[in-house]
């Protein structure tokens, strides 16, 4: 590996303009902080997010990533302690002098330490625009990882280099729509070519194929009306104070009522979609509704 420092050790003050590869910059504290403390350092999980993309900036040119603030490491986690890390091995500067990858995106892998502790790298490849790199049973898996260099674009300062991320069989590279296969899920809606996201492009799932107010069954693959409901309310004698509201999984709130006259009331709440929701009932008065005063 002669991509930076850690292979090719020199004992000269002068000569030697080479930085650390990725792995060993994630560790150190240099570029904002030590690994994902650093918003100049992303982690991502393959297995959690398995398609991603991003613009690395090199080294050398840190000190002018100060607008869009793009990373200097990326690194995959494996969930292991031999994670993989990315960098832009850009050939300026303090690292002007290295004899291997320049200007090219380095990948590296530690065979331990989790990219925080001592852990010997080395490195996997160093791609040029369009090329690829391919793990094919990533982290024991049993399913490939590939990083494709879309973009080295030397014109910019600082200068950038635009990588795709993708894992998983499933989502494998394609042209076109016919290349992709059915997965068989009728609620996933049908397999297409994204020419955005993947290596050549990725075949994905159109999502969710019934109108926005419609569930999807897949057990008889069909569309059918969402779930309604029905709220019966009777105040007490200060029905002014009385009031609700439903909030869904995020704590958003979907639907509310206030402002009651004394009796009984209902509402109906057509087309709520499958999920969790929280039913609220408030007095703003804070003792209830009961009893005494007329409920």
């Amino acid at each position: 590996d002669h991509t930076g420092m850690m292979g090719n050790p020199l004992y000269h003050d002068e000569i030697g303009k080479m930085c650390f590869n990725a792995a060993k910059n994630w560790q150190i504290s240099w570029y904002g902080g030590v690994g994902d403390e650093s918003m100049y350092k992303v982690k991502v999980d393959p297995q959690e997010t398995p398609l991603s993309s991003f613009t690395l900036v090199g080294i050398g040119e840190f000190d002018k990533n100060t607008n869009d603030k793009h990373p200097v490491v990326v690194k995959i986690e494996t969930g292991t302690n031999k994670d993989y890390f990315i960098g832009f091995n850009r050939a300026v500067g303090p690292n002007a002098q290295n004899v291997e990858a320049d200007n090219e995106v380095t990948i590296v892998q530690v065979n331990g330490g989790n990219g925080l502790d001592y852990g010997q790298s080395y490195l996997k490849a160093h791609l040029l625009s369009d090329e690829v790199y391919t793990e094919n049973n990533f982290a024991n898996t049993g399913e490939p990882l590939s990083i494709k260099v879309n973009s080295i674009d030397l014109s910019t300062e600082p200068a950038t280099a635009g990588i795709n991320i993708m894992f998983g069989s499933d989502l494998h590279e394609c042209r076109i729509d016919s290349d992709c296969f059915d997965d068989g899920v009728y609620c996933n809606g049908e397999e297409i070519c994204d020419i955005n996201v993947g290596i050549l492009g990725g075949c994905v799932s159109t999502g969710n194929p019934c109108q926005s107010g419609r569930k999807c069954i897949e057990s008889t693959q069909s569309c059918a009306t969402c779930d309604e409901v029905k709220i019966q309310l009777t105040t007490d004698n200060y029905a002014g104070e009385t009031s609700w509201d439903i909030k869904d999984s995020d704590g958003i709130i979907i639907r509310s009522g206030s402002g009651f006259s004394i009796g009984y009331h209902w509402e109906i709440i057509p087309n709520l979609e499958e999920g969790v929701y929280t039913f609220t009932i408030y007095d703003r008065y804070g003792d209830g509704i009961c009893c005494g005063e007329g409920a």
